[in-house]
């Protein structure tokens, strides 16, 4: 993430959109610590699920760790050459912990709303919780099964069913994420590419 691009004082969204490049080998001019840090938070503002933002990034900075990521990804030219190495990885571990963050801000600001509450701990665990042999996805597909038919007078959720559907709504909410920590780079002057 170096090779800067041209940077304008207050550029066009759509100009930034058409700015950002996915860059194959990178100068060796230092990305500021700043620069990453306002891409990071950025990240944690995509659009996400329940507002659960599950995902982690992390910032691999030793040099040992770098190297091992750099042969983790086929010893590509962007990594080998990017002054800056971030890992995003998409979790479908976390929903407890960020619902429980999530309700325990709501209740600091005497904002927690009875509908909020019951949203937070009725559905989300539907549709987040899961056993490891694929039981309670069972149950969901036979109680999905009866809910279609509701479905057809009023809007009722019918996923996800099971762990590999939650999988892969996390994974494109994790996406959502680095998309805006690439396009923040640009804002800023600085190109990425996504690996």
């Amino acid at each position: 993430m170096s090779n800067k691009v041209k940077k304008e004082k207050n550029p066009d969204f759509f100009d930034l959109v058409k700015q950002r490049r996915s860059i194959r080998k990178f100068s060796n001019e230092n990305v500021p610590d700043e620069i990453i840090m306002k891409a990071l938070n950025a990240a944690l503002l995509a659009a996400n699920s329940s507002n659960l933002q599950p995902w982690e990034f992390y910032w691999v900075k030793d040099k040992n760790k770098k190297k091992d990521l750099v042969k983790a990804c086929f010893s590509q030219n962007a990594a080998e050459t990017a002054q800056e190495l971030i890992v995003a990885v998409s979790r479908i571990d976390t929903w407890k912990r960020n619902r429980n963050l999530i309700l325990k801000n709501y209740k600091e600001k005497g904002k927690l709303l009875p509908i909020v509450e019951k949203y937070y701990n009725k559905v989300v665990p539907l549709a987040y919780a899961h056993d490891r042999i694929g039981i309670l996805g069972l149950l969901r597909k036979i109680i999905s099964f009866f809910i279609s038919f509701i479905g057809l007078f009023k809007p009722v959720a019918r996923g996800p069913i099971f762990r590999h559907d939650v999988f892969e709504i996390v994974t494109k909410t994790t996406a959502l994420a680095c998309q805006n920590f690439m396009m923040a780079l640009v804002a800023q002057g600085y190109d990425s590419c996504p690996m």
